[in-house]
């Protein structure tokens, strides 16, 4: 669960002045893990996209039904990316959130007076790199897209801000920018809503924070449930089951509509290739050698093989989307079939490998003699 904080009502004349802070922009993926890497990198800890994937345990797999309207939702990275990250590395974070936007605009010049970058959640609909990037037909499924604040322009009255989509900033009148804050199509917008970091002196271990985010990973995989929808190796079971019975209960506009939502929901929007599943494949790779431990990196192995099946079942609902009516996708021997069960399988192959990969390196831990203490310089 994202922390909450409510922050009280007012507002203050913040604007008179310009101030640019100092920030190092990568371009990526996953808007949010983008940001996140932004701003953990200005408090002085530089990690990759898919190490702020892997640390923050965002892969994940819950897909819920809705039969009785015949609306399939699936969900491959989880939106509490933020807490778990900041949790694992000993960073105190608070997400605030205010129904005032002058206190939100106050509230954005302080911390950019301060010298920090501000991680805000948007509407995408007011950001030109993600409207640009995200394939046309997935444009009315954008609901949230995560930036970082850099900069006000007095003269101009308009603020800097960098996104996944390129290395340059970008720059948007003030007015648009506290529009894009308070207003969004969907309730996941979470008005005027942003994160505030507070690092102290010594960061955990990053051997200690890896291992936290794979038993965060392996509990998510195979033992969470409850809650809505269904989640882990279980909602991948479920989800190639349902799928495959699209042709016989589904009419040709609702195939459309599930397929464009699967293909959003597979890529966020059209920016993440292979679910997020590369992503954390490299994350053991380079756990592996922060911990010396092998078998993550052999656990590394089924992911990428997912990234691939992934990447050909967005491919399939594309053709679905484009000819929702062809009959071909659902015979017993197609390609979409044998890819659901690819995915099934897969999912439950990873997850199975990552645990024993997990004891195994714990085990390996606890026979040797106690290390000196690694701790992540700020």
């Amino acid at each position: 669960m994202t922390a909450v904080m409510e922050a009280p009502l007012g507002a203050a004349d913040a604007l008179a002045d310009s101030v640019a802070v100092e920030y190092r922009h990568q371009p990526g993926s996953f808007c949010l893990g983008v940001a996140l890497r932004g701003v953990t990198e200005a408090a002085g800890l530089k990690l990759s996209e898919a190490e702020v994937m892997g640390l923050g345990a965002s892969v994940c797999f819950r897909y819920g039904a809705d039969l009785p309207k015949r609306k399939f939702h699936l969900e491959v990275c989880h939106s509490g990316v933020d807490m778990a990250l900041f949790g694992n590395l000993g960073i105190l974070a608070l997400q605030r959130r205010t129904t005032d936007r002058g206190w939100a605009e106050a509230r954005m010049m302080e911390l950019l007076r301060a010298g920090r970058p501000i991680a805000v959640k948007v509407n995408p609909r007011y950001c030109e790199g993600v409207m640009r990037a995200t394939p046309e037909a997935l444009v009315p499924l954008l609901y949230i897209h995560w930036v970082v604040v850099s900069g006000y322009d007095a003269a101009r009255d308009t603020v800097r801000y960098h996104d996944n989509t390129r290395f340059a900033a970008y720059e948007l009148p003030r007015e648009e920018l506290r529009a894009a804050r308070d207003s969004g199509p969907s309730v996941q917008n979470g008005r005027n809503t942003w994160l505030e970091l507070e690092v102290p002196r010594a960061l955990a271990p990053l051997d200690e924070a890896c291992l936290q985010g794979i038993r965060q990973m392996v509990v998510a995989s195979k033992y969470l449930t409850g809650g809505e929808g269904y989640k882990g190796v279980d909602a991948a079971t479920r989800f190639a089951r349902h799928l495959k019975s699209w042709r016989t209960t589904l009419t040709p506009d609702e195939v459309r509509s599930n397929a464009l939502g699967m293909m959003s929901s597979i890529t966020l929007g059209g920016a993440l290739k292979g679910a997020g599943r590369r992503h954390y494949a490299a994350f053991l790779d380079a756990a592996a050698r922060t911990l010396d431990a092998p078998a993550l990196m052999e656990a590394a192995a089924p992911y990428r093989a997912l990234a691939g099946v992934w990447t050909g079942l967005y491919g399939r609902f594309a053709a679905m989307a484009n000819d929702p009516a062809d009959d071909r996708p659902w015979s017993r021997g197609s390609e979409y079939f044998a890819l659901l069960d690819a995915l099934a399988a897969g999912e439950k192959k990873a997850a199975d490998t990552l645990e024993a990969a997990l004891a195994e390196t714990e085990r390996g831990r606890m026979a040797r003699p106690p290390p000196s203490t690694r701790e992540v310089p700020c």
